[in-house]
């Protein structure tokens, strides 16, 4: 027993100092985020948006899997005990269910509100507000990106399916790319021959993939930036491709109506989320994961 209070005792010395930390660098990084030298302020900034959508995919994550709290109760407690802990919220699943709830009847709120008497941040972002002797304008940027004409509703089936073409695009102009070389060698009597670099050399035909119909759109692949760059103009480049593909070629348009019959007014927003997403995940490092 002295063990056990000893051990907790420590862990939640623990818990607290992590706390402290956390609040501390969060603190630190939002200091960082003002600053006018773009490589200290967009770097900060893009590790906080990080935070957040890591801690609210969190929360989804806990909220969707209730009963993994009760099982991890029942390791701990009699089962008793457990079911007790469990119907009374005071667990994990609970609390962020709870606070999802919330948090996105509090968004619920604020786009449905008409009172122009009440706090409402998000009428504020849209269209300003005023307070006696100050005037702040609507924020712009929020503006123009809550307006575009993004489908942002939930699409995962689909978005898997976009991410898994994406996937292919990707892996094939890799492809191409390292067998480049080998269609450029000539064999001669047992020795082989580099032809010049420069000389046009068409890839055999064994490296012309279903996935894409048409020379012109094979060159248009090999053409593009390497995938996951940091240049805005590469993500467009890329998107423009993706979206030209998906919409128009007929083995794309034949398999998504097979899948998804009349919704196609949902692929162009699902395109550039998930190739944004996709494009995240390789700029920083890591790779695309689908499931099986």
């Amino acid at each position: 027993m002295i063990r056990s209070r000893t051990e907790g005792k420590s862990s939640a010395q623990d818990t607290a100092e992590a706390r402290s930390d956390l609040l501390r660098l969060v603190n630190k990084l939002e200091k960082f985020a003002r600053e006018p030298d773009l490589k200290v302020s967009r770097f900060a900034f893009d590790a906080l948006v990080v935070v957040f959508r890591r801690v609210l995919a969190w929360l989804n994550t806990n909220a969707l899997l209730p009963d993994a709290s009760l099982g991890s109760l029942s390791r701990h407690l009699s089962e008793s005990d457990a079911w007790e802990r469990y119907n009374r919220g005071e667990h994990i699943a609970a609390w962020s269910g709870v606070e999802l709830a919330r948090h996105y009847k509090q968004i619920k709120a604020e786009l449905g509100s008409r009172s122009k008497h009440s706090v409402n941040r998000l009428r504020d972002l849209r269209l300003g507000f005023k307070i006696t002797g100050f005037d702040s304008p609507a924020n712009q940027w929020f503006k123009r990106e809550y307006e575009r004409r993004t489908d942002y509703r939930p699409t995962g089936v689909m978005a898997v399916w976009v991410a898994r073409k994406i996937e292919e695009f990707r892996t094939l102009k890799a492809a191409r790319s390292r067998l480049r070389l080998y269609a450029g060698i000539n064999v001669v009597r047992d020795r082989s021959l580099l032809r010049p670099e420069n000389e046009k050399a068409a890839l055999p035909s064994w490296l012309r993939p279903a996935v894409l119909q048409g020379e012109a759109a094979l060159n248009r692949l090999d053409s593009l930036p390497a995938f996951g760059g940091s240049g805005i103009r590469d993500l467009e480049a890329w998107r423009k491709f993706v979206r030209h593909r998906l919409l128009t070629q007929t083995d794309f348009i034949k398999e998504f109506e097979m899948l998804f019959p009349q919704r196609r007014k949902k692929l162009d927003g699902v395109i550039a989320d998930t190739l944004r997403y996709a494009w995240q995940a390789v700029h920083a490092g890591g790779n695309v994961i689908l499931p099986e």
